[in-house]
């Protein structure tokens, strides 16, 4: 079953990823945190102040899935890909660059957008209780904001507005796609020794 975030008129669908899909992720993510010179280092392409974020290659499975969650969004939010009306022919839409991020204590994504017409987030690994987290700093104005994942849009207003996504253990085996021009980030996290793993990469127009 699909959840879906609505941020104006816009949004953002989360979803879980099939049983063999998470598997062969997590295969692929043990594989290169057992020897990470193994791995192709991609930080001069990303905004992350994150040591450990490699280039993946290309997965058809994942491919597929994304292009019926592409279909799921349309029908949820339909004016969104109305605004990409530049070509004389529809063109299909495909998966391109991604990679893995192992996010380590203190480390941290500013915000940012993507290229491409849809971006993701695939949640492999979170090492930490969230309420641990929530609870490290204490009563802060507004709530805390560790570990969390957030987007920033405007309201009707041209108002700037924040939307937490509250990623716990729970998320584990969870995809969130969303516009690639949407701002987001993600703050550090300060409980847990271990890496924070995720998969993230952008769906664009293709030849």
């Amino acid at each position: 079953m699909n959840n879906y975030i609505s941020l104006g008129e816009i949004g953002a669908i989360v979803s879980d990823l099939p049983a063999d899909l998470v598997e062969d992720i997590n295969t692929t993510a043990n594989n290169l945190q057992a020897d990470f010179s193994k791995g192709s280092a991609y930080n001069d392409s990303l905004v992350g102040h994150i040591k450990h974020e490699y280039a993946l290659g290309y997965n058809q499975k994942l491919d597929i899935f994304l292009n019926d969650l592409i279909s799921d969004y349309n029908e949820q939010f339909p004016n969104y890909l109305k605004d990409f009306n530049v070509l004389f022919n529809d063109a299909p839409l495909g998966l391109d660059n991604y990679w893995i991020n192992f996010q380590k204590k203190y480390e941290f994504n500013p915000p940012h957008s993507h290229s491409g017409v849809f971006s993701f987030v695939i949640w492999l690994k979170i090492p930490y209780d969230l309420q641990q987290e929530l609870d490290y700093f204490g009563n802060v104005n507004q709530g805390s904001k560790t570990s969390m994942f957030h987007f920033l849009y405007t309201d009707g207003l041209g108002k700037i507005k924040t939307y937490n996504i509250h990623v716990d253990k729970n998320f584990e085996g969870k995809i969130c796609m969303f516009p690639s021009s949407m701002l987001h980030y993600v703050n550090p996290f300060y409980t847990s020794d271990e890496y924070r793993i995720s998969l993230s990469g952008n769906i664009k127009l293709q030849n």
